[in-house]
């Protein structure tokens, strides 16, 4: 039986061993309550493994509560979408992605985000494929934003299954220097909800987990069954981006066959 939640008020958090600290480029805003079709979801030229950064439902998702976890860091629920990414684009090298997020509060508010990854091919996050802890960003009140990151090496490989589970939490940076959010007010940060994806796929659910603080482990602990009963869809804005193919020998024995074919056609025109 699907958990059906509360719209608009419900997040999750993880501090501890990161895969690495980034810094995200927010690339869209748009209001809570206004549905929007976003423009220009890829911002490189990378191949789009799965894509839900398109149609924004005018809705977000945040638990409206958060708590000191174990390493000691106030910190928010981590909610992680079920991605199938594009069947070609399994197996690849994950480079760069664009997740979301939504504030509730009433002024802006400053909190750090961190993004996992979980190889989703048993129907649950399993094995921790990669995570990135991101410096403090700064979130409007009242609106739902997409930020993109892009790796010059890979985060993480795809599997095989083409599955992924791709989840995002919130905390006050405390462990560095803290941003001097309160704990109310982290509660009230989360991500925005997109739907249909443009590339790959995801049903109608999502994993939630309210271990604070312990969340950047293999198989999580949480449930996998909750959504909206349809309205709005359980569906959160990501994207994963791969590198460019490397092209086979053969194509690039044909490639070098029409350059040298080219250079004799300008060697008789001379």
């Amino acid at each position: 039986m699907k958990k059906t939640l509360a719209l608009l008020a419900l997040s999750a958090a993880s501090a501890g061993a990161f895969a690495q600290f980034g810094t995200a480029t927010s690339i869209w805003a748009g209001q809570v309550g206004q549905k929007a079709t976003v423009p220009n979801s890829n911002p490189t030229e990378s191949v789009t493994a799965y894509s839900n950064v398109t149609n924004f439902t005018g809705y977000g998702l945040a638990w409206g509560a958060a708590d000191i976890g174990t390493a000691g860091i106030p910190s928010t629920w981590m909610d992680a979408d079920d991605l199938t990414v594009l069947g070609s684009e399994a197996g690849r090298d994950v480079m760069g992605f664009t997740f979301s997020s939504v504030n509730f509060n009433s002024t802006d508010s400053t909190a750090s985000p961190t993004v996992a990854f979980w190889d989703g091919s048993s129907g649950a996050p399993g094995t921790l494929l990669g995570a990135v802890r991101f410096v403090p960003l700064t979130l409007s009140a009242g609106f739902v934003n997409l930020w993109s990151y892009d790796s010059a090496t890979p985060l993480f490989t795809i599997p095989t299954s083409g599955k992924v589970y791709m989840g995002v939490s919130w905390d006050d940076f405390s462990d560095v220097a803290a941003t001097g959010i309160s704990t109310a007010d982290l509660g009230n940060l989360g991500q925005g909800l997109f739907d249909p994806p443009t590339v790959g796929s995801s049903p109608d659910s999502f994993f939630s987990s309210d271990n604070f603080g312990s969340n950047l482990v293999d198989n999580p602990a949480g449930a996998t069954d909750y959504n909206f009963n349809g309205t709005p869809i359980a569906n959160f804005g990501d994207e994963l981006r791969t590198a460019d193919p490397v092209p086979e020998p053969a194509s690039l024995a044909v490639i070098g066959l029409g350059l040298a074919g080219l250079a004799a056609r300008k060697r008789r025109k001379a």
